[in-house]
């Protein structure tokens, strides 16, 4: 059992202290949050502990002197080879296949549904959030069926996107202690209220962008009367503004093109 294992470290990584709530039951063994994952499972838990980061809790972590999941309470093996999952080089380290994960603006929200098949051995599902596809929080999480045959689908609504770009990921928890992650996935919120503010203009050097939404990525180019592409790049807008250098194009007219995945803004401007 997990006592067991635990008190084999001489209760040193949890302590068995039954304090909140008095249940018969050490603390590390509850849900305090309510969200179905035991606190020592619980990234949101102070007794959630993987001291390297390897996706393995200490208790069941043998470089942070813990036992084999195996030893505490039986380990998956997936291909039944007799081998189980974490010492099996055949096993495959995802147990499920994702088909699908997609997302869509729902009125004021954003509507999450993905799908898996083969489930065998999984925990749950951590919904996380980005608003430039590189840091992400945490905004949920949806306990798995654990269904091997058939198709399971799962659904998750958030309440708290922001206008423009909102990215998405999963990362799928095993009961082995190890996770993986799923494709991000993006939904522009209330694309049709995206504004741009363009200027200076007319302008002899130089023209910012700005936009009243976070725009992590847009293709820009700028055409002149001939239909020639005198500038073309893709750009980062975190700031939600960029230059573009006009030093080395002749005095004219030309069309600034602004390509969204969804949609396209266009702006004359006069180069003195």
């Amino acid at each position: 059992s997990y006592n067991t294992a635990n008190a084999a470290t001489g209760n040193a990584l949890y302590p068995s202290d039954d304090l909140s709530p008095a249940n018969g039951t050490p603390d590390y063994l509850d849900d305090s949050d309510g969200d179905g994952i035991r606190n020592l499972f619980d990234m949101d838990s102070p007794h959630f502990i993987d001291e390297d980061g390897d996706g393995l809790i200490n208790l069941f972590d043998v470089d942070q002197n813990g036992n084999f999941f195996a030893n505490v309470s039986g380990a998956p093996d997936r291909d039944g080879d007799g081998i189980i999952n974490q010492l099996d080089a055949n096993d495959i380290p995802l147990p499920l296949d994702f088909l699908s994960f997609e997302a869509k603006e729902i009125n004021d929200n954003v509507g999450l549904v993905w799908l898996t098949t083969n489930e065998d051995n999984v925990s749950h599902f951590q919904i996380e959030h980005s608003t430039s596809g590189q840091e992400f929080q945490v905004i949920g999480v949806k306990d798995a069926v654990n269904i091997k045959d058939g198709v399971n689908t799962y659904t998750f609504t958030h309440k708290g996107a922001v206008k423009g770009y909102n990215y998405y990921r999963l990362m799928e928890v095993d009961f082995d202690g190890y996770f993986e992650y799923s494709e991000i996935v993006y939904v522009i919120k209330d694309a049709s209220g995206i504004e741009w503010t363009v200027y200076p203009n007319p302008t002899s050097d130089v023209v910012l962008l700005r936009s009243n939404v976070n725009i992590t990525e847009a293709n820009i180019k700028m055409v002149d009367l001939n239909g020639r592409i005198v500038f073309s790049n893709q750009i980062l807008l975190d700031e939600n503004q960029y230059t573009i250098d006009l030093t080395t194009l002749s005095s004219g007219v030309y069309q600034l093109i602004i390509d969204l995945p969804n949609k396209r803004e266009s702006f004359r401007i006069i180069k003195q």
